[in-house]
């Protein structure tokens, strides 16, 4: 379902140093780029990050034609995703089309600029994000451009889970569909995206900000659950405790509409805090359907484990 994959989208740290000069794999995906000099692998998302100025750059991979996704690149959808859509131009990565945008969004009181690139073909879609604070916008408005820019897919053979920090075991019901960007899909069968929201999901992530002063964890649990795309009329009915491989949070449950169709809908989340931020774990499907499966999605949160990103 198109809705997911744009959730992903919007929905959103290894210490090895990287040179200027040479492309790198971005671990997990088909993506190459050369970073600038200064950036380090990141071990929360695929991609690379400064630690001295606060940029990224982020890679995700998303199992739609470019042609569908490019469709939401544009002002309209920008606005709606609550960013400033300052430009775009025509260019090609490594010989397939894309675009290339400069936006701007305020996030936790800090103005960024993020350079976009997106390309692909029929079969999927590569999307770089180069994001940094306005303030450094001197010194890596051109780097930052330039390595996205550079981005290209590689055909080399790839590992989909060798970036994550964390992994989720699969049951009888829910199969793993995909990985895009630091998020595990699963669903009935394995199929993503699915066509009908009787057919079960769950997904799971860890957030991307490092550093995140989350005082009420409570609060911001249920908060969470606010968020979830083409939800709305969320009511949390249930949240207590929960911890998994040493980690604290809260596991809810909550009952919402579907925005389009007015479907009644189950969601059952778990979040768990860990020192630089949260690990999100959510199932949803109609409202029958999810609550029939709340023992399996119970079931896989509590598999949750914590893991080093492969080399």
């Amino acid at each position: 379902m198109k809705t997911w994959i744009v959730s992903i989208v919007t929905c959103a740290l290894l210490s090895s140093t990287t040179t200027a000069e040479i492309p790198k794999p971005v671990r997990g995906t088909r993506v190459v780029l050369t970073p600038p000099a200064g950036f380090v692998v990141a071990d929360r998302f695929p991609g690379y990050m400064s630690q001295e100025t606060g940029a990224s750059i982020m890679v995700l991979e998303l199992p739609a034609p470019f042609a569908e996704v490019a469709k939401d690149f544009n002002a309209e959808g920008f606005k709606r995703k609550g960013l400033a859509f300052i430009s775009q131009d025509k260019v090609t990565f490594g010989g397939q089309q894309g675009v290339l945008i400069l936006s701007g969004q305020t996030a936790r009181g800090v103005e960024f600029l993020k350079w976009m690139g997106i390309f692909g073909d029929d079969k999927g879609t590569c999307l770089v994000t180069a994001s940094f604070p306005k303030s450094a916008e001197a010194s890596l408005l051109t780097p930052l451009k330039t390595a996205v820019l550079g981005a290209q897919a590689s055909g080399a053979p790839v590992d989909p889970l060798a970036g994550l920090t964390f992994r989720i075991s699969p049951t009888n019901d829910l199969q793993l569909a995909k990985v895009i960007g630091n998020n595990m899909l699963f669903s009935k069968g394995g199929v993503f995206p699915v066509k009908s929201q009787d057919i079960p999901i769950f997904i799971a992530a860890a957030s991307a900000s490092q550093g995140l002063n989350i005082p009420d964890k409570r609060l911001f649990a249920e908060a969470r659950l606010q968020k979830v795309a083409k939800l709305t009329n969320v009511r949390v009915k249930s949240t207590e405790p929960i911890s998994a491989d040493g980690l604290d949070g809260f596991e809810s449950t909550a009952d919402a509409t579907e925005t389009t169709s007015n479907a009644n809908m189950f969601v059952y989340q778990v979040i768990l805090f860990d020192a630089d931020g949260y690990f999100v774990m959510q199932g949803i499907a109609s409202d029958e359907v999810g609550r029939a499966q709340l023992p399996t999605m119970k079931l896989m949160a509590r598999s949750f484990k914590k893991a080093t990103p492969k080399s």
